[in-house]
């Protein structure tokens, strides 16, 4: 215990300032006889009262922190990712708005008040980008068959099973085809994988979202590349396919999807998702709107392109400015050749053996042509038949 002097224990009275440095605010409550929440400054001028001279101590009141600096000190403390979600969630409800404005086909079909995809705008020019469908349907047969899309509850193992039971009895299919998956870029194997026999032999079997999966991916095709279908019934079949594919996106929800949606490969995603939505407008965009649904592919493009390809040094298919012409009139008059029912000889444009056999033009028979078959009769094309 320390000992003070009589006389050090009345300076520690002398005045207000002393009294708050000399004591506590608990031996302020004892020496002031109360029990009450009293802050400091409060009790000092109680015990200043009762045994100093009277004075108070100046308190200098806090200001409490502006929201502003508050909040910013709150969000300091995220993550990155975090700021960038709350931030694209702020600005979407305005930048969506703002594309919609843009959009010049909103309102146009009563049935879709919300289009997922818009045409471009260059040189004054509308532009509807498509990607090719028949590499959409033939890669999702890929995907479906060897990765599954389980956020879709679509699982491979369905057509394994499937096949294994059926062994290409009533719908064609087999394990060489959805498991091997022989020939990835056959429309031929794809239309099997999803066709109406598939269909209802997983139904049977229980696989009833696989089933779903294949009337819509089935019917989307159908829609786009059958002849003959009415207009009503392409219209219902890419409306049934958008509505499946609409309940999987979420508007306005941040992060976005990355590499997938739902499992399904953001890629296909969107192809289909953009091929509704643009095979839709066009309606409004062609004179009588009617248009033909196969026309719009980029086959013919890819078909023209593979034909000066191969006047590429490095095989890439990237011509350098000066061989752009020269390629061009090789690739035209070899396809006018090529295409000429008339013509009377058998055009090899390879000189590796082929496989597939050619097809018929005019009188001309099919024909393999092997190492063993090519004789004095097939003519060989290359670069000098017509660079001259």
């Amino acid at each position: 215990m320390l000992e003070c002097s009589e006389e050090s224990f009345r300076e520690c009275f002398k005045n207000a300032s002393t009294i708050k440095k000399c004591f506590r605010v608990d031996e302020l409550k004892l020496i002031a006889k109360t029990s009450q929440k009293l802050l400091k400054h409060q009790l000092v001028a109680i015990v200043s009262a009762k045994f100093g001279d009277g004075s108070t101590v100046e308190v200098n009141p806090k200001s409490p922190k502006s929201l502003k600096a508050m909040t910013e000190k709150h969000i300091r403390s995220w993550s990155v990712d975090a700021v960038n979600v709350a931030y694209a969630q702020m600005i979407f409800p305005e930048k969506f708005k703002e594309w919609n404005e843009g959009n010049q086909f909103q309102g146009s079909f009563n049935h879709i008040p919300q289009w997922y995809a818009q045409p471009c705008l260059a040189e004054n020019q509308l532009i509807q980008p498509i990607i090719d469908p028949h590499h959409i349907f033939v890669n999702n047969r890929v995907r479906c068959c060897s990765k599954s899309m389980s956020g879709m509850n679509i699982r491979k193992e369905a057509w394994w099973k499937a096949a294994e039971s059926d062994k290409g009895k009533s719908c064609g299919l087999s394990l060489e085809i959805v498991k091997e998956l022989r020939d990835k870029q056959s429309t031929a194997f794809a239309k099997t994988t999803f066709s109406q026999g598939t269909q209802k032999l997983l139904q049977d079997m229980g696989f009833y979202h696989e089933a779903e999966w294949c009337r819509l991916i089935r019917q989307w095709d159908n829609a786009i590349d059958d002849a003959g279908v009415p207009v009503d019934n392409r219209i219902e079949w890419l409306l049934d396919m958008r509505e499946k594919l609409l309940g999987l996106l979420k508007v306005g929800h941040f992060p976005p999807p990355g590499a997938s949606v739902c499992d399904m490969p953001i890629a296909q995603f969107k192809g289909i998702f953009t091929n509704i939505d643009r095979r839709l407008q066009l309606y409004c965009m062609v004179r009588n709107e009617t248009y033909n649904q196969r026309a719009i592919s980029s086959l013919d493009s890819e078909t023209f392109f593979s034909g000066f390809q191969d006047y590429d040094p490095k095989r890439t298919g990237i011509l350098r400015p000066d061989d752009v012409t020269v390629a061009l009139r090789a690739a035209s008059l070899l396809y006018r050749h090529k295409l000429d029912g008339d013509r009377s000889v058998i055009m090899r444009t390879s000189k590796k053996p082929r496989v597939y056999p050619l097809q018929q033009i005019g009188n001309q028979e099919n024909t393999y042509l092997d190492n063993d078959a090519v004789d004095a009769s097939p003519v060989l094309l290359n670069e000098s038949t017509f660079i001259r």
